[in-house]
């Protein structure tokens, strides 16, 4: 099933539509600031044990959350007084950033660590949904092959042979990642460069 959106302006019956799918276990496919991602509702074990079988990775991958607000993030992640001034230059924005996990994280969630990492994506959609559950999305990349340049959301439910739920068709996107930063550390360190600047850093 695929649902189309203006990604600027989302209509609220779209994501209404789209929630219920997500409460009701599904995994969907979705667009973002970066590029297309599949999640499902972090509290639901059997939708994120489902999600990484149709991705194919192992378990004990972490994947990140996708929140609205530094309120939600604050839930699931530490924010201290250096990483907060660098989340409030950069979000919401095409980062995601590895900071200590709280007690509330499900540990199916952290790394050997203890740490998580958690996006705020500049898509209104991807704020309107989860303002709508209430709950971050459990995320992964939508990228199935390395040498991907496009994201055509018009292929991926064949592409991961009918195992979506929902494919939200927000256009085409370009297969850029997201720039992760750990900081973990009081000194952030990029892991992998990606669409977000590192001068903002």
């Amino acid at each position: 099933m695929i649902v189309s959106i203006d990604p600027d302006f989302p209509g609220p019956h779209h994501v209404h539509r789209v929630a219920r799918v997500i409460r009701g276990g599904g995994i969907v496919a979705y667009p973002t600031d970066t590029n297309y991602g599949l999640g499902c509702l972090v509290t639901l074990r059997e939708s994120v044990e489902r999600l990484y079988r149709v991705k194919h990775v192992d378990p004990s991958k972490p994947m990140s959350l996708v929140c609205n607000s530094f309120e939600m993030v604050s839930r699931f992640a530490v924010i201290e007084n250096g990483a907060y001034r660098i989340l409030r230059r950069t979000l919401p924005g095409p980062y995601t950033f590895v900071l200590r996990a709280t007690g509330e994280t499900p540990k199916r969630m952290l790394t050997r660590q203890k740490t998580i990492g958690i996006r705020i994506p500049r898509h209104a959609f991807c704020l309107a949904l989860t303002e709508d559950l209430g709950t971050p999305l459990i995320s992964t990349t939508a990228q199935i092959g390395e040498d991907e340049t496009l994201y055509d959301p018009g292929t991926l439910d064949d592409r991961y042979e009918g195992a979506l739920d929902l494919v939200v068709d927000g256009g085409i996107l370009p297969a850029e990642p997201s720039t992760v930063v750990d900081l973990t550390s009081g000194v952030p360190v990029v892991v992998r460069l990606g669409k977000g600047p590192i001068d903002l850093i």
